[in-house]
């Protein structure tokens, strides 16, 4: 049951409906492998009934905007191979029964949020009883709840890992008020080109050379598909700078409380853009934090490197937003040694680490225009095994900047070993454009 974006729809295409409430008597759906709601507005819970789906293996909520509750319920769909709640802004908790979906297989859009000795939702460490989980991406909402990354080198066969740090901003506001009023849907422009695409997945032996190289140079695709020929494949999202922004969408506030300050925030969800917090009640004129207020969230932010410790079978590793200005010391590349792509977009990074010994043969940096790494000599010897490098809007406020443009990247910010042996002339066109990268 397909009622989202499908095949060739883009995300321009608005869907939204009236209500929920014809979500009622799915659970007379029996024989329901497959749900997407991607993009569609208006959906604020499902009803829990969708425990009933005893043969659902795949959920996709994606960009459900006003999606505010997942039922406890949904921890009896038994089957449940992939679950994707990511870029549904109102969610405020996971629901602790998700730690009984053990064949979950990917997670995509777990939210961090409560206080680590909240009974009352589902924790990262939680996930350590799902073995058969191999990705997840995780949204951290709050400060208190970065906290559970320490808890996640419990998560022994991740092998995808995306973390985003939520940028906010605040505005003290009475500390007994725990939502604010409801704005208006806005129906406006929206951004990107990106398109989904959504198809019965063919065994891998049928699909085309084409298409298998083109997944290989964008150097993603093949993490979601679930390893079941006959199941119908979850659609792979193009940059979500193309999605729904949220401003766009039906955004609420809600009250955040980090220790004693109580204070009403709004989380701005972070893209591939640079982060671009908004004020609350502002309409337009969207207001960067400055350098100061962001080095106070990292301050306010940072962990203990000693008490994180990554997955050790971890192959990918995306850090979205990351806040500090130091490479995190708790990414340890003698401890990873199967990562082989490494993502790092937004966020205050300065520097890549002074670490040797890396394994990475995918480097893809975006939007750190404070990043200073000094020369392309030091990259290679930092990286010796990368085989594909992207820098795109790196560096503008940096010292090394010109350095930085020195890289022997081409026209569109991408170098590919293979091809730097070529003339220009011969270069593939699978690097002569910026790649729509999929999560």
């Amino acid at each position: 049951m397909q009622l989202g974006r499908w095949k060739e729809s883009d995300q321009k295409h608005h869907i939204e409906v009236k209500n929920d409430e014809f979500l009622k008597g799915i659970d007379n759906c029996k024989s329901l492998r497959y749900m997407s709601l991607r993009g569609v507005s208006r959906v604020e819970t499902l009803p829990e009934s969708i425990g009933k789906l005893t043969e659902l293996m795949v959920l996709d909520l994606r960009a459900c905007h006003n999606l505010e509750k997942l039922p406890e319920a949904i921890g009896s769909a038994k089957k449940l191979q992939f679950l994707d709640v990511s870029d549904c802004f109102l969610l405020d908790k996971m629901p602790k029964s998700i730690a009984n979906l053990s064949d979950l297989e990917v997670l995509k859009g777990f939210l961090l949020i409560s206080d680590p000795g909240d009974k009352h939702v589902c924790h990262l460490h939680e996930l350590a009883k799902l073995t058969k989980l191999r990705k997840l991406s995780i949204n951290i909402g709050s400060r208190i709840a970065e906290k559970e990354l320490e808890n996640v080198g419990e998560l022994k066969k991740i092998t995808t890992l995306i973390i985003t740090w939520a940028v906010v901003t605040e505005k003290k506001e009475d500390s007994h008020s725990t939502r604010g009023a409801e704005a208006p849907s806005q129906e406006k422009k929206q951004q990107g080109t990106g398109k989904d695409s959504i198809e019965d997945l063919p065994p891998k032996s049928k699909q085309s050379s084409d298409a298998a190289a083109e997944a290989d140079a964008h150097d993603d695709g093949e993490d979601d598909v679930i390893k079941n020929p006959r199941l119908p494949h979850p659609p792979e999202q193009k940059p979500s700078t193309s999605d729904v922004p949220y401003n766009n969408a039906d955004p609420r506030i809600k009250d955040v409380t980090f220790g004693t300050d109580a204070t009403r925030m709004k989380v701005q969800p972070i893209s591939d853009h640079e982060a671009r917090p908004t004020t609350v009640g502002q309409a337009s004129g969207v207001k960067s934090l400055t350098k100061k207020e962001t080095k106070k969230i990292a301050a306010d932010r940072s962990l203990d490197p000693a008490k994180v410790a990554l997955p050790t079978e971890i192959e990918k590793l995306d850090l979205r937003c990351f806040t500090e200005e130091v490479f995190p010391q708790w990414i340890d590349p003698f401890k990873l040694r199967h990562l082989k792509k490494l993502y790092l977009r937004g966020g205050m990074l300065r520097s890549l680490g002074d670490g040797r010994g890396w394994k990475v043969e995918v480097l893809r940096l975006r939007f750190l225009k404070y990043l200073d790494h000094p020369s392309w000599e030091k990259l290679t010897t930092s990286f010796p095994e990368l085989r594909v490098v992207e820098k795109f809007n790196c560096g503008k406020q940096s010292s090394s900047h010109k350095e930085l443009s020195s890289w022997p990247c081409n026209g569109n910010g991408l170098w590919s070993k293979e091809d730097s042996k070529k003339s220009a002339a011969d270069e593939p066109k699978a690097i002569n454009s910026p790649p729509p990268e999929t999560d």
